[in-house]
């Protein structure tokens, strides 16, 4: 796949120049034979659910602080959060107990909103 970095004007192939481009091919999302992006397209997880894919493979390989990892593991939950309140809304479920889930509302854990502890 051709490129051009528009900031440069290099032209980049993706599939053969690098292992990464900090652009095109971040080393956080480089290090598997699937690419994030790939299987978020190919999935069609939309905005949410491939911003969660996103955080959840990045977690631990962007940035080299515990905490980077966490960070990317909330951000994957707030997304998730976010896309369940957005269903629930649109099928007018919220207040709905939904078969398999424990408990309802009041059991369901966000975890976007836990706060961590040091």
């Amino acid at each position: 796949m051709k490129s051009i970095d528009k900031s440069s004007g290099e032209t980049f192939d993706l599939d053969k120049d690098a292992d990464y481009h900090p652009v095109h091919k971040p080393q956080w999302y480089a290090w598997s034979a699937v690419e994030v992006i790939d299987a978020i397209e190919a999935w069609n997880l939309g905005y949410h659910l491939g911003n969660v894919v996103k955080y959840v493979a990045r977690a631990g390989k962007k940035g080299e602080l515990p905490e980077d990892k966490i960070r990317d593991l909330q951000k994957a939950g707030w997304y998730l959060d976010r896309e369940i309140e957005r269903l629930e809304e649109k099928w007018k479920i919220r207040d709905k107990e939904i078969p398999g889930q424990p408990g309802g509302e009041d059991d369901r854990p966000s975890a976007a909103t836990k706060t961590i502890i040091y």
